[in-house]
């Protein structure tokens, strides 16, 4: 539907005032716009096309990044998962070389402990059965012959 500005346009004069001129058709501006900008668009469209193409190639590399992205990113976090394995392994055998060296030392310490405490307890016994051999023969000899 015409504006009314459109269509008081529509019925201005065509001519100066004075003697009567020959009858003119009112002019339309929506024809005259469109044929003015008809080129204009007609070159759009074109490069219309164009834009469509480029989002779509654009689109396009933008997925395939995002893919190889993605791709990158799970063969960093399964090389990481690898080393955490690896650095695990090397500390569990680490702490157990530790271990096993404390292990030792601690076998060591308590047989020179052992040996320690025989040697002490075998100087410590022969004065202890001399005592008791004197004892019973003393007791033997008291007592007298067995009848």
């Amino acid at each position: 539907m015409p504006t009314p500005s459109e269509l008081l346009r529509r019925f201005r004069l065509m001519a100066v005032p004075g003697p009567a001129a020959v009858a003119a058709v009112p002019a339309d501006r929506r024809e005259a716009l469109r044929f003015e900008l008809e080129p204009v668009f007609a070159a759009l469209r074109g490069s219309n096309e164009g834009t469509v193409a480029k989002v779509a190639r654009a689109e396009a590399e933008a997925q395939a990044r995002r893919t190889r992205a993605l791709q990158e990113a799970s063969e960093m976090v399964a090389a990481a998962r690898s080393m955490t394995r690896d650095a695990r392994a090397e500390s569990a055998a680490a702490l157990l070389a530790g271990a096993a060296d404390e292990c030792r030392d601690l076998l060591n310490d308590s047989r020179r402990r052992a040996t320690s405490i025989s040697d002490n307890a075998e100087r410590g016994l022969q004065p202890a059965v001399d005592e008791l051999v004197r004892r019973v023969l003393a007791i033997g000899m008291t007592a007298g012959p067995a009848s």
